[in-house]
This record gives structure tokens, sequence and C-alpha cells, in this order.
């Protein structure tokens, strides 16, 4: 399955990275309650080591209401039918820097 992740402000469907992060997955979220002490990290995906993805889903917890309309700017910029299923506000790049802003879960409606 691929998987793929965002960035607030430039975002490109195969894994650039900007200022937030997001990732695409299409099997259910397994987002937590709240956001997990150890923070998601994008890391290279072990079956395709040119993408990168999250290293946890269950790291995320939901998306608090203030954050509800980035999320889906962020997310919607993959497409239409995708959204913000999660959100961790200590979320850290490849690099383990954490994102200005946060990161985003973005999952497709449906899969």
């Amino acid at each position: 399955m691929a998987i793929t992740m965002y960035k607030k402000v430039a975002v490109v469907v195969f894994c650039s990275l900007a200022v937030s992060g997001c990732q695409l997955m299409g099997m259910g979220t397994g987002v937590g309650s709240a956001p997990a002490k150890v923070p998601p990290q994008i890391v290279s995906n072990v079956d395709n080591p040119s993408e990168r993805v999250w290293n946890s889903m269950s790291a995320f917890g939901p998306v608090p209401a203030e954050l509800r309309e980035a999320g889906a700017r962020v997310c919607g910029q993959i497409s239409a039918n995708h959204y913000a299923a999660g959100y961790h506000p200590g979320a850290l790049d490849y690099e383990g820097k954490p994102f200005d802003g946060g990161g985003y879960l973005c999952l497709e409606r449906g899969k």
C-alpha cells in the first residue's frame, strides 16, 4: 500500500516536505484519543525507501476543533476526497525536528 505524507504549505503528492506533516493511508485511522507523549515522526517507508511516511498513526490524536479548517485545507490539497483524520502538535520531520504548527494525518474517504 502506498503511503504518502504532506505539509501545510508546499504540497507535492510524492512526499515533499514544507511546513507541517500529513500522511495518506487507505485503512482505518488508528488515531488515539489524544496525541501520544512520543510524537510521530516521518521515516523512510520500508517497502519503498524513497517514500516518506509517518512511523505511527496511533501517535496522532483527534484534530482539535480550532484546527479542523486548517487540517481540511492541508489534506484538501491532496484531493477533495481527503480529510484530516488526526493531529499531533509535536510531529517530527524526517530529521527529527518538530514541524511548525504540528502535523496532520490525512486519509482518503471510503478507503
